[in-house]
């Protein structure tokens, strides 16, 4: 539990407020995968370890309509005494037949079943301090959400300590557990953030030769944006590379399986956002992703701010070609292919053509069309694509990251900032009209009057893999990688 000192030190100290009568309840939340179920998971077990009861419930969207779904997992709990999980199935049961479904209630009679509940709740708990953990509960039935608030309500004086884990939403609030929970005194919120670099390099020892650690680290968390689980599968990746990986970062089938787990995870829209942007190539034409998707301009901001957090988008497209990859190898034929016309009717019908590189312009193939004033079928191979002039900095940045150079070495060898190195990409991608890194290594090799000097650099020894980087021959990466 990297990075978790602090959170647990929270729990630990209102942990000792219950064991003395005074009832809590925290909301963890971050974004996907960012370690949430992670460290409940700990919390749980040093607790139970501890010789305190918990019960736990896992809400999931499959379940959203089983009324009491998640409030009957709480106390048909297996750390319950048999005589209990009967004598509450008996009392379930009496509930649904005295009055029908719930979502038939009245109002008193859901205020009946929940007090009956909260008694049952606190008879449990007469014996000492209790823990009660609901994973996801964003996904949580509408009934139980109104029994776990009825309980929160009046843990203060109670001996109950209650962990709930919430996804964070961008731009949105949760009307029960945001609005409602945080004006309690006794309710705590924890955000949990991405692990930074020295995490990383502390979850490679052992795994990257000591005097590689540092690179190693700094290149996967920039692929990886702190995601825990990116993380992690980015060392699984090292691990199952060949022996002369040394410490190079390794992007492999893990990789691509958690950025499409953390894709699918996100929820219908994130999903549908990334394979827009799959298939898009990267956000530099406003608004062309929601007329391709026909989704509302707030709903895919929001989208783009839970992949962004969820380490997957940085800059306006994925963090790494495989990760696009990835996605559009999980998407429907079909659908990708109804994708791309439609973004090739978009962009004939803004009066643009397709950029180079972009999967309109033969899948990534990165063709490049003539000059205005040039005769019919005539092109100019020297052209830069798109017709706009880099600037001596934008070339030199341009130079090494197509020999596959991350932003930090980038940095370090030109003696400017990461964010100086990620403005001038931004603004190489948007000039030359291609999509990432993989385009630029197409675009260097068709264009030689990119390269300062008109010669490619030399690969600077220990700098880092030349361009495609180590382990993407083996992922089938290295030349298919940006058609999908």
């Amino acid at each position: 539990m990297l990075e978790r000192d602090d959170e647990f030190a929270l729990l630990r100290g209102l942990l000792a407020e219950c064991r003395k009568g005074l009832g809590s309840a925290t909301t963890i939340t971050g974004a996907v995968a960012s370690g949430k179920t992670e460290l409940l998971h700990a919390f749980s077990a040093e607790v139970a370890g501890g010789g305190v009861p918990v019960l736990s419930a896992l809400a999931s969207s499959a379940e959203r309509t089983l009324p009491l779904g998640v409030v009957g997992q709480l106390f048909n709990h297996a750390s319950l005494p048999k005589s209990r999980r009967d004598h509450m199935a008996r009392l379930f049961t009496a509930m649904q037949r005295g009055s029908g479904p719930p979502d038939q209630w009245t109002v008193n009679e859901r205020a009946r079943v929940m007090n009956v509940l909260w008694s049952e709740l606190l008879l449990l708990a007469e014996r000492g301090p209790m823990l009660i953990t609901v994973d996801d509960v964003h996904y949580a039935d509408a009934f139980s959400m109104r029994c776990l608030l009825y309980f929160i309500h009046r843990l203060r004086d109670a001996p109950v300590l209650m962990l709930l884990t919430k996804r964070e939403r961008p731009q949105r609030v949760h009307p029960l557990i945001d609005a409602d929970l945080l004006r309690l005194r006794h309710c705590h919120l924890v955000k949990l953030g991405p692990l930074g670099v020295p995490s990383v390099a502390a979850l490679a020892a052992g795994h990257v030769p000591a005097d590689e650690i540092d690179r190693f680290a700094g290149d996967c968390h920039e692929v990886s944006g702190g995601n825990p689980l990116l993380i992690h599968a980015l060392l699984d990746d090292r691990r199952a590379a060949p022996a002369g990986a040394a410490g190079h970062l390794v992007v492999g089938q893990a990789y691509r399986h958690a950025v499409l787990a953390t894709v699918h995870r996100g929820g219908r829209t994130e999903l549908r956002v990334a394979r827009g942007l799959a298939v898009l190539g990267d956000l530099r034409a406003p608004g062309l992703l929601e007329e391709l998707l026909r989704v509302d301009t707030m709903a895919v901001e929001q989208a783009v701010a839970g992949l962004v957090a969820a380490g997957v988008l940085a800059h306006g497209g994925f963090r790494h070609p495989a990760g696009r990859s990835a996605v559009l190898g999980d998407m429907d034929l079909s659908h990708r292919a109804e994708l791309r016309s439609r973004l090739a009717r978009l962009r004939r019908g803004r009066g643009g053509k397709a950029r180079a590189g972009s999967p309109a312009a033969g899948h990534g193939r990165g063709r490049h069309t003539a000059p205005r004033n040039a005769g019919p079928g005539a092109t100019d191979p020297g052209a830069e694509p798109g017709g706009a002039e880099l600037s001596g900095a934008e070339r030199r940045v341009a130079a090494l990251a197509a020999e596959g150079l991350m932003n930090r070495e980038i940095a370090e060898r030109l003696a400017i900032t990461v964010s100086t190195v990620e403005q001038h990409l931004t603004k190489i991608y948007r000039k030359l009209e291609i999509d990432g890194r993989a385009g630029l290594a197409k675009a260097f090799a068709a264009h030689s009057d990119l390269v300062p000097g008109g010669d490619r650099p030399e690969p600077v020894v220990g700098s880092g893999p030349v361009w495609p980087p180590a382990g993407w021959a083996q992922t089938g990466l290295a030349s298919s990688h940006t058609g999908g």
